[in-house]
């Protein structure tokens, strides 16, 4: 993507980097995966957002959506908050879904 492509109206919005891995082995293990997903924020950089308008959420690492009863996965939810409030310019992530059954039908899709 260009960042001639990118309108001033996406750059005055966040920039949102979602970093994640499913277990703790893979927090661990995957250490160029973690590097490569936080290294987002750099393109989000070059792409023309300022350095305050990037946020990194990475609060879920560890969590696997099927953990269902163990609690939430907070940083997802905040991001689905900020999707929903329409305060998200550019969304930076490695094979995010917003599938399942707590965002089923919520307008989201891949």
């Amino acid at each position: 993507m260009s960042a001639t492509k990118i309108g001033a109206r996406q750059l005055e919005r966040l920039a949102t980097v979602y970093v994640r891995q499913s277990t703790p082995k893979q927090v661990l293990g995957n250490r160029e995966s973690r590097a490569r997903q936080y290294g987002l924020a750099e393109r989000a950089v070059e792409l023309g957002w300022s350095r305050d308008r990037i946020r990194t959420i990475d609060s879920d690492q560890g969590q696997s959506a099927g953990d269902q009863g163990k609690g939430t996965r907070g940083g997802f939810d905040e991001l689905c908050r900020l999707l929903a409030l329409d305060q998200v310019g550019g969304l930076f992530g490695i094979e995010v879904s917003c599938r399942g059954p707590r965002y089923s039908g919520g307008g989201f899709s891949d």
